[in-house]
């Protein structure tokens, strides 16, 4: 807060005034301060001519917008460059260190407004075909599927295809989770190998979280070692098989 006075009195001296003589409430003319915080004395001067009239209601898109524009007047190669570094930062990464006994990890992303808002807007139909299709999950972790549909094209064209004109199935980009499949849909081929499936008939995984075997369910069956997916799937649930 005394950051602020101390911005509106020494570099925004026209709306200090107004907020001195009771014209400005005291938050708006900080809201001021803030988006100016660090602008060069040109730009800010600028601020405070084009805001001082309509500071009182003036939102922050405005601000932001009104701050853009006086650096493109005042300092246009710098904010290039600006907008180049900006656009250097993208990235999407995942971070394996994040990584789970479960299998779960951290997926990180920073890039264009448009491109990350249709993402995230492409994942509801998607998640929403999952539920279609007998997933019992929650809306988020069905969105957390719905990346791994995504990247098979034409399995998400397929869901999302029987989703529109087809009653729910399973099949294609059906729910893999344990707890939305039973042991025949387990081997069912077109769930795929990506997804994390059930053992055979007749093996039970060890809930111990630092052992992942199998072990046979009587002398008479044939034993054989699920996959780590296997066992961290079921880890994720919480459920014996």
């Amino acid at each position: 807060m005394i950051r602020d006075a101390l911005v509106l009195r020494h570099r925004l001296p026209l709306i200090w005034a107004r907020m001195l003589a009771g014209e400005v409430q005291a938050w708006r003319a900080r809201r001021v301060a803030q988006t100016v915080l660090g602008a060069h004395a040109d730009v800010v001067a600028d601020i405070d001519t084009r805001v001082v009239d309509i500071v009182d209601k003036v939102g922050p898109a405005t601000l932001d917008r009104l701050l853009d524009d006086a650096m493109l007047r005042w300092h246009a190669e710098e904010r290039e460059i600006k907008q180049i570094e900006d656009l250097d930062a993208r990235f999407v990464r995942l971070d394996e260190a994040s990584i789970t006994d479960t299998g779960v990890a951290d997926l990180m992303a920073r890039g264009d407004w448009k491109d990350l808002h249709d993402l995230d807007q492409a994942l509801n139909p998607v998640a929403a075909a999952l539920k279609a299709n007998g997933c019992e999950e929650s809306h988020d972790v069905r969105r957390s599927m719905a990346l791994g549909v995504l990247a098979d094209p034409a399995a998400a064209a397929a869901l999302l295809g029987a989703s529109r004109h087809a009653p729910p199935r399973h099949g294609i980009g059906s729910c893999a989770s344990p707890r939305c499949m039973d042991r025949s849909q387990a081997h069912d081929p077109a769930v795929g190998g990506r997804r994390p499936r059930l053992p055979p008939r007749g093996l039970r995984l060890t809930r111990t979280r630092s052992v992942r075997t199998a072990a046979p369910s009587s002398s008479s069956e044939t034993s054989s070692t699920p996959t780590s997916r296997n066992v961290a799937s079921t880890h994720v649930n919480g459920n014996s098989v």
